[in-house]
């Protein structure tokens, strides 16, 4: 009798709970739709990019007719000047019960008059993210910050800020290639140090960003695509905080090219980009010094097994059994089936 009582409720509750269900569902739509909103009557005709991240950026321009982009030619200057490009990776090695072990690289590609001349080839470099509070320090970061994501940047920004200074204040008259903007008002910043060397030294730090969150940055350089007559570029105007400190511009090398947000502190804009245009080969737009600093400083699957492998024999290691906790949660039926006999 009493088993029978409990099968009554339970078909109680689910009556309950079904004739409640389109209340409730409603409730959360309306609240949902009146917190995100599209108006997709003005979607209507619009060009769009489908894709999944902000690295795509359009072929064309965004909006159809005429450009009212007016860009500044730039005439190339061949004058031998040495160019310096540095990139940096990171790896996640391994994950322990208080942080991950990181490993990482740094590269100095140097070219002059169009052609590659040496390189540095700086690392592995190994880094426990533990939570120390003085570690996390050096880095610019809060002993709260618990993003990898933000973490590996601000990793790969130390190491490049050290082979910048070090740059700064060893070369004379040089250019030196960051990928990426100055970002001077960041956490991941060059140091006022850095910037007096360089000026005292004559040095011109040059940014070169391959993509731009910005909507006016994205929207000039689309403009600037289909524009032929590369080398130009055109100043930006949005007004950073430290636009007296450094240049802002949409610069394009080769009519091939994309059109890439440029920073520029030390030389005049005109005139640095005329020697950078002079004295590196490009790539779609892109200095291939750069591309090459970007390819010495990735790590291989192959080098990555090699470190795992080292480390392990080294420290004597215990690899523990894991899984991928998301994959084996959401993991769809179908991907079973060939595995279900």
């Amino acid at each position: 009798m009493l088993s029978n009582m409990g099968i009554q409720l339970s078909l109680l509750d689910s009556t309950l709970l079904s004739s409640g269900l389109s209340s409730l569902s409603g409730c959360i739509k309306d609240e949902i739709s009146s917190n995100l909103s599209a108006d997709l009557k003005g979607l209507e005709g619009r060009r769009v990019i489908f894709a999944t991240s902000s690295n795509r950026q359009p072929l064309v321009q965004w909006q159809e007719g005429p450009s009212t982009v007016i860009p500044d030619h730039i005439e190339i200057n061949h004058s031998p000047t040495l160019l310096s490009a540095v990139d940096s990776s990171i790896v996640p090695i391994c994950n322990l019960a208080d942080g991950t072990l990181y490993v990482s690289r740094v590269a100095v590609v140097f070219s002059i008059g169009g052609s590659p001349s040496n390189y540095l080839r700086l690392g592995p470099f190994l880094y426990h993210s533990n939570g120390d509070s003085l570690s996390l320090g050096r880095l610019g970061l809060d002993k709260t910050v618990n993003d990898e994501k933000l973490l590996e940047a601000a990793i790969r920004t130390q190491m490049e800020r050290s082979a910048v200074g070090h740059l700064a204040r060893f070369l004379r008259g040089s250019i030196i290639l960051i990928d990426g903007t100055l970002r001077l008002t960041s956490s991941e910043s060059l140091s006022p140090g850095i910037i007096q060397e360089a000026k005292r030294n004559n040095n011109t730090l040059i940014g070169i960003s391959k993509t731009s969150k910005i909507q006016s940055v994205s929207e000039i350089a689309s403009q600037l695509r289909g524009i032929y007559g590369a080398p130009f570029f055109c100043r930006l105007n949005y007004g950073p905080t430290d636009s007296s400190i450094y240049t802002s511009v949409i610069a394009k090398f080769r009519d091939d090219g994309v059109a890439f947000r440029t920073d520029i502190l030390g030389r005049d804009a005109r005139e640095a980009l005329a020697l950078l245009a002079g004295n590196d080969a490009f790539y779609r737009g892109y200095p291939e010094s750069l591309r090459l600093a970007h390819h010495l400083s990735v790590f291989t699957p192959f080098e990555v097994v090699c470190i795992r492998s080292h480390l392990s024999s080294a420290l004597k290691l215990i690899e523990l059994p894991s899984e991928d906790t998301r994959e084996v949660i959401l993991r769809w039926f179908w991907s079973f089936k060939g595995r279900i006999q």
